[in-house]
């Protein structure tokens, strides 16, 4: 430890370049993540946070931007899960100082991606399990704009890393905590950090699997289980939104839903769901219903509406690894999830509806419907859909059903999923597909 102390000591007094403490920063935090003894003890110590301000405020004016992050990640390691540490690290302003490069490098131009993550992460493990520091600074960061609006500006970003970090920090402040979920409801700030999450909830839909929509997910659950869904869907999209339900919306309606879902292993009846909440939902779910019966009703009473499924014949646009990112000559690469909502919506318009069956198969809808058994990574669970549609439009229709026993197969198409996978079809004479590997 004493090490390390001597060379901040000689960079504040000029004796030692940047460079030179880079290295020995570098050093240290190889040390904290192997000796844990180290990593205690530097954090506790008052010569270090001494050194430590010295050091950043010399750095501020230095171009070595590495060492600057080495130390904020000295930083980071010496406080995770010490109490002491962390009230130290905020009796000598290093919160405060590390807030303010955030809110530097957000309004430079350059890419400070890393330094960003680092900042956040060093304030997270600053007030982690830390009741007295995060109650104090989550009011500053829901009243202080400034400093609060840091984090929707973070998550707005398209870097996973970034958003994550991010999102711990937040679901580290609010978890069980009913006084800091009003804040983050009822603050300007914490409204811009919600629709923020609730938008990268929206991106990554069909992959649930994904960290940042598990742990976005998390925080919309925790806010759900202070009772604050109600106000949530009525605030959470600017009024003059025309729509009757906003994208922002049926992403909060699904999460309910997912997290009733989960209660029901309970057998109990869901304690977020209060008398309020029971009678707010019924009034909102008769209204969607009431708006989608009548655009089904529109759409049955305009045949011409199923001539559009033709869009179905129209191949989605691939990318070979030869083309560059930054190609723009098609500047309509196409819409994400555009098969895949109209092979629904014909599938869910002929559901024991003979009528919309025979005009499906009479527009020639059956060939397109059975197009769409494949993977497309533009529209999720394309597959499973068109698998749902062709039942409903077979049914307790003959018509049907022989137009789809007389179809025989003509040829193969061999796509790239299954030249990368090793693997040849061929039809058989009897019309049967045979699979083999070269």
């Amino acid at each position: 430890m004493r090490h390390l102390l001597d060379h901040l000591l000689s960079y504040k007094n000029g004796i030692e370049t940047s460079n030179q403490l880079e290295t020995a920063l570098e050093e240290a935090i190889k040390t904290t993540l192997q000796d844990n003894t180290y990593r205690v003890q530097l954090g506790a110590s008052d010569d270090y946070w001494k050194l430590y301000n010295a050091a950043f405020l010399t750095l501020s004016q230095d171009t070595n931007e590495q060492c600057v992050i080495n130390l904020i990640k000295l930083t980071r390691n010496v406080v995770a899960g010490e109490y002491e540490n962390q009230k130290l690290a905020i009796q000598y302003g290093a919160l405060y100082k590390i807030e303010e490069l955030l809110a530097e490098k957000i309004a430079s131009p350059s890419d400070n991606t890393t330094i960003l993550q680092v900042c956040t992460q060093a304030i997270c493990n600053m007030i982690t399990n830390n009741a007295t520091a995060i109650d104090f600074v989550w009011k500053v960061w829901m009243s202080n704009e400034k400093r609060g609006s840091v984090w929707s500006y973070m998550l707005s970003q398209s870097d996973a890393t970034l958003i994550m970090s991010t999102l711990v920090l937040i679901v580290n402040c609010i978890r069980g905590s009913q006084e800091r979920c009003d804040l983050l409801v009822s603050r300007k700030m914490g409204q811009d950090i919600i629709a923020a999450i609730l938008g990268d909830i929206e991106r990554l839909h069909g992959n649930e699997q994904d960290k940042n929509f598990e742990l976005g997910y998390t925080v919309i659950s925790e806010l759900i289980t202070f009772g604050h869904f109600n106000t949530l869907y009525q605030h959470i999209d600017d009024a003059s939104d025309k729509n009757p339900v906003s994208d922002h919306q049926v992403i909060l309606l699904k999460l309910l839903d997912s997290k009733i879902h989960a209660h029901q292993r309970k057998q109990a009846f869901p304690g977020f769901i209060q008398h309020e909440e029971l009678k707010f939902l019924t009034v909102q779910l008769n209204m969607i219903g009431k708006e989608a019966l009548q655009v089904i009703v529109q759409v049955k009473e305009n045949g011409n509406m199923l001539g559009h499924l033709e869009t179905l014949k129209v191949p989605t646009p691939t990318t070979s690894p030869a083309t560059s990112q930054n190609d723009d000559t098609d500047p309509q690469p196409g819409f994400h999830f555009l098969k895949r909502e109209c092979v629904r919506m014909m599938g869910t318009m002929c559901y024991k509806d003979k009528s919309m069956q025979d005009k499906i198969r009479q527009l020639g809808g059956i060939p397109l419907v059975l197009c769409q058994f494949k993977i497309d990574d533009s529209n999720p669970y394309l597959r499973e859909y068109a698998t749902v549609a062709l039942r409903n439009i077979m049914e307790n229709n003959p018509e049907n059903q022989k137009l789809i026993e007389e179809l025989k197969p003509e040829q193969v198409v061999e796509t790239e999923e299954l030249r990368q996978m090793g693997i040849v079809p061929e039809l058989t004479q009897d019309g049967k597909l045979r699979i083999k590997r070269p």
